[in-house]
């Protein structure tokens, strides 16, 4: 059944989010239309969609593997201003265990950015070294590791926001 557009217009409060033009096409439409869509057309563009969302989509599953559900949904709320050391990889940032020798840790990362005196802190480390940081100093992936007696005890990862 076909209805003129105003009378719709006045009926549908959400066209008044959408361009006219645009609702008025939508609207206008026959009823059968969308019924009438072969269903391989459908699955095409949902196929179309799901291939232009996929680099997205594994960049968030990277990202939350290092960062959490913070590192996957932080850039969207948040943007990052992310500078890492050349050597930087995320890869090689997973690999990177408590109890290995600052030797073997610089080999993966290359030197740090930073490299800080823990103290008084309790944390049961004696330096810091930072693989990232924030020239604008806003939010940022973190990547700090503790270390004592020249071993990683403890080491953060995650999505800081400012």
């Amino acid at each position: 059944m076909h209805r003129p557009a105003r009378a719709i217009r006045a009926e549908n409060p959400a066209a008044l989010l959408w361009p006219q033009r645009l609702v008025d096409a939508v609207i206008t439409l026959p009823d059968n239309y969308w019924r009438a869509m072969p269903k391989q057309i459908v699955l095409v563009g949902v196929i179309l969609a799901a291939v232009a969302a996929s680099p997205t989509l594994l960049r968030g599953v990277e990202n939350y593997s290092a960062d959490g559900v913070a590192g996957v949904i932080g850039p969207f709320i948040a943007p990052e201003d992310t500078v890492y050391t050349s050597q930087y990889t995320l890869d090689s940032w997973k690999r990177v265990r408590l109890g290995m020798q600052r030797t073997e840790v610089d080999s993966m990362l290359g030197p740090p950015q930073l490299t800080y005196s823990v103290d008084g802190a309790n944390v049961g480390a004696e330096t810091g070294a930072r693989w990232s940081y924030s020239p604008g100093d806003t939010n940022f992936r973190c990547r700090v590791l503790l270390f004592r007696n020249g071993i990683v005890v403890e080491k953060h990862s995650e999505y800081y926001f400012d």
